[in-house]
């Protein structure tokens, strides 16, 4: 008895398999790729600012929300002045080009962790509690791309 086999000359045979395997490979990527966006979002935490006038000028800084007090020194050159947070934080700024912000410097418990000079002026902050750090940065971050106004 002989078996008669048929076969299709041109023509491969259809692997579904595969076809099934890259398609959930790549329904697997496309998933994996918005689970971590997402997770990289809920990770952002938003910060409030606020716009505060330096005195006896037309400018105005972005800073944390919070202020609780400022401070004013007036030299003929320019003026120092400092911003006191609640919870014992400070911005510190100086428009006078001869009264400079030492990184040295330090107020008490505190010590600085940041001092830009953004249009002309120099600003620079002490913060108490570390948490805080990223909220300051992301300020003066803004303030260095947005320029002060």
């Amino acid at each position: 008895m002989s078996t008669a086999h048929t076969q299709t000359v041109g023509h491969k045979p259809k692997n579904h398999i595969g076809l099934i395997k890259k398609n959930n490979i790549l329904l697997a990527s496309f998933f994996l790729i918005v689970i971590l966006t997402s997770c990289k979002d809920n990770n952002r935490t938003d910060y409030s600012f606020e716009k505060v006038q330096i005195e006896q000028t037309d400018i105005f800084l972005t800073l944390p929300t919070g202020i609780d007090s400022s401070e004013i020194e007036d030299f003929t050159e320019g003026i120092f002045q400092q911003f006191n947070y609640t919870d014992k934080s400070i911005v510190l700024i100086s428009t006078n080009g001869m009264g400079q912000i030492h990184m040295s410097d330090s107020l008490n418990d505190k010590v600085i962790e940041r001092k830009e000079i953004i249009d002309g002026i120099q600003i620079a902050y002490f913060i108490t509690k570390k948490e805080r750090k990223a909220e300051f940065d992301t300020a003066f971050n803004q303030m260095m791309e947005n320029g002060l106004k």
